[in-house]
């Protein structure tokens, strides 16, 4: 057997191991599609983070860009725990997580739109290539394989411009709510002292 179709064999084996892998992990954690914005609502935290550490049954992740949340990026570091229907990391790996605060640590689970950003054409099956004709070249072959990792990436650029605007229509909204807030405080307390300018104008008279 030539190497051309071993590296034919062995793409193909990969793919089914994937297939294999989602098909099982959608069986036994029940995984359903939602979309980002459905996840963004019922996550405590959003956050593009850096996988750190691992120990034991958590892996410590520290956040460099955060979509919601009320931590700054500054000296944080999150514990998360690792399981079933949660991912699992290496160090190093650079992640976009939806996550739920537990207190003591967070959970992201693996079934939403958590994506590895170092392979992100793994975390959605539409950017997975299909199977090459053996009589592909090498060249054609690396050629496709890069062209699903690109528009995997590129998919993955407008799942962060979409996730900003988000965040900036979130502070905007906040914004507005304390600005109406503190409008509020400054008309009660006026309406207050006018009550009590005619309470004394009366009581002099």
């Amino acid at each position: 057997m030539n190497g051309r179709n071993m590296m034919t064999i062995t793409y193909k084996n990969t793919i089914l191991l994937l297939l294999l892998f989602i098909g099982v992990k959608t069986y036994s954690c029940d995984c359903k599609t939602i979309t980002i914005s459905e996840e963004f609502k019922i996550s405590d935290m959003v956050f593009l983070g850096e996988v750190i550490k691992k120990e034991g049954d958590f892996f410590y992740i520290k956040p460099y860009e955060v979509f919601k949340g009320h931590h700054t990026i500054k000296d944080v570091v999150f514990k998360a725990l690792l399981g079933d229907c949660l991912i699992n990391p290496k160090c190093g790996e650079r992640w976009l997580a939806f996550a739920n605060d537990l207190h003591d640590y967070i959970e992201i689970s693996s079934c939403g739109n958590a994506t590895n950003l170092d392979i992100p054409f793994l975390n959605n099956m539409n950017f997975i290539p299909p199977p090459i004709s053996e009589n592909a070249s090498k060249e054609m072959q690396l050629l496709l394989e890069n062209s699903y990792k690109n528009k995997a990436y590129n998919h993955f650029l407008v799942e962060m411009n979409h996730l900003r605007s988000i965040r900036m229509s979130e502070s905007l909204l906040n914004l507005k709510k304390e600005v109406q807030y503190k409008f509020n405080i400054v008309i009660g307390l006026f309406s207050l002292s006018v009550i009590l300018l005619v309470v004394l104008i009366l009581r002099k008279k």
